[in-house]
């Protein structure tokens, strides 16, 4: 599902087209393009010239992410598995097969993937890159215990249409799968890379939109995502501050001079995203009571395309981040 990422698309179908599948045969490789005005339209037909099975679906008007998946429902049913991704996410070698691989059990009904921010090395890292970091390590801890979905999954045909109300569309993938008494499946090996915001204010609304997104969808259907709760998300950052001490000062005094002074500013900069947090979750909260029907068209992370721009610009290959 595409709007406006030339920067990324053709990287994402590459990686799609890449991928070696041995439980399932890929028939249909759909770019559903809403209202875009740059190049991805271009892009996705020029790929498409080189592989038959990618398929662009295009939309004059941008009216959402649900309503492209509902295009692509409809367009395309009678399958036995689907699997929905971004157009901004990248699939590392293996991905979709790890994806799929554990739907041959009738019992799973849904898997979701494991994601890697595309941000640089450690040592160069600004506070919204180390935020991000942070962020999606406490995501991989927390789904482990209790899977979430998101980014890239792959599932049984468990919907004709989603409810455009419901904007988180795959975590209401796994709450239809869950109300049907099928299991919802995490899988580590399954890793993509995805571009994040790299700007305050950019970082602030995606946090507060998917918030907002998965405060709706528990109210309307009774299921709550792992991360919504607070108290898994305590544990999996306590749990990692405590693993990162005891690695970089339980080897003696050489170690403890070497990594003090990162692990101080980081300290500050662990605090911040704290409290960056707690301000997305309440401002979420509030407007998912005095305007529910917000977000339907999710603002676009600019920071991270202006990002994936200039690598692919200064590379020729596109958006980096796989490990």
């Amino acid at each position: 599902m595409a709007h406006n990422e030339a920067a990324t698309i053709a990287s994402a179908l590459r990686s799609l087209l890449a991928q070696e599948v041995e439980c399932a045969t890929v028939e249909s490789i759909v770019v559903v393009s809403s209202g875009s005005t740059d190049r991805t339209d271009e892009i996705v037909r020029q790929l498409a010239g080189e592989d038959d099975r990618i398929v662009l679906v295009t939309e004059v008007d941008r009216r959402g992410k649900v309503h492209a998946d509902n295009v692509f429902f409809e367009r395309y049913p009678g399958f036995d598995y689907y699997s929905l991704c971004n157009a901004d996410v990248i699939l590392a070698p293996g991905a979709l097969q790890a994806l799929l691989a554990p739907l041959s059990d009738p019992t799973v009904g849904i898997t979701g993937c494991r994601v890697v921010p595309r941000i640089r090395s450690r040592d160069e890292r600004g506070f919204i890159e180390f935020a991000n970091h942070v962020l999606w390590e406490v995501h991989h801890v927390v789904v482990s215990e209790q899977p979430k979905m998101g980014e890239a999954v792959a599932f049984r045909p468990l919907v004709d249409q989603i409810p455009e109300t419901m904007i988180a569309d795959e975590a209401y993938l796994e709450a239809t799968a869950r109300r049907r008494g099928l299991r919802v499946v995490y899988v580590p090996a399954a890793i993509v890379s995805s571009g994040v915001p790299l700007a305050l204010g950019e970082y602030l609304s995606v946090r507060r939109r998917n918030t907002f997104a998965h405060t709706v969808l528990q109210r309307e259907s009774g299921h709550e995502v792992a991360t919504l709760s607070a108290a898994p998300i305590v544990r999996a950052l306590g749990g990692l501050v405590l693993e990162r001490f005891g690695r970089h000062y339980g080897a003696g005094s050489n170690g403890r001079r070497r990594h003090l002074r990162q692990d101080l500013r980081e300290s500050f900069w662990l605090l911040g995203v704290v409290l960056l947090e707690v301000l997305a979750r309440t401002a979420a909260s509030i407007e998912a009571k005095v305007a529910p029907h917000r977000h339907r068209h999710w603002r676009m992370a600019r920071s991270a395309r202006e990002r994936d721009a200039q690598n692919d610009q200064s590379t020729g290959r596109g958006p980096r981040g796989l490990p």
